[in-house]
């Protein structure tokens, strides 16, 4: 009960002194930054029994949970992530060059490798176009050569 009453005290005179101070501050500008202080410091006065509180916590306890958090399937799925994006992006660009060409491939595929140092190298890109453009295969992977500068195997089924 002590500590209540200690508690109430110290919000009855921060509000004491803080209204003295605003009535010394002048009109104008820095009237509102002093209410914003005069504010903040009401506002500590009325938390300040928390402050023991989190004095009590065991916030080390908090720190070795997140520390055993496993990292590495995080970074397996960051570098997954990263793989899938690049494949999409060189996908669209190839959908893109062959459509402006008015070839449609079926289907797009692209050979990636992932070094130790975790860099990506395309190593191929694969494309299969309908039978109907069997005799497309040549202009299309010769197109695909020239503007993506990697290799390009067109088949047709």
């Amino acid at each position: 009960m002590n500590g209540v009453m200690q508690w109430a005290a110290v919000i009855c005179l921060s509000a004491l002194v803080c209204g003295m101070l605003e009535l010394l501050v002048p009109d104008g500008n820095m009237e509102k930054m002093v209410r914003l202080v005069l504010g903040a410091v009401l506002l500590l006065a009325v938390l300040s029994p928390l402050t023991g509180t989190l004095g009590k916590l065991d916030l080390h306890a908090i720190g070795q949970n997140i520390e055993t958090t496993d990292t590495a399937s995080l970074t397996e799925t960051v570098n997954q992530q990263i793989v899938q994006t690049a494949q999409e992006n060189v996908q669209a660009v190839a959908q893109e060059i062959l459509e402006e060409n008015e070839t449609f491939p079926q289907k797009i595929q692209v050979m990636m490798d992932t070094s130790q140092d975790d860099s990506i190298s395309i190593t191929k890109l694969i494309v299969t176009l309908d039978k109907e453009d069997n005799n497309r295969k040549d202009e299309a992977q010769g197109l695909l050569e020239e503007k993506m500068e990697l290799p390009v195997e067109v088949t047709a089924d």
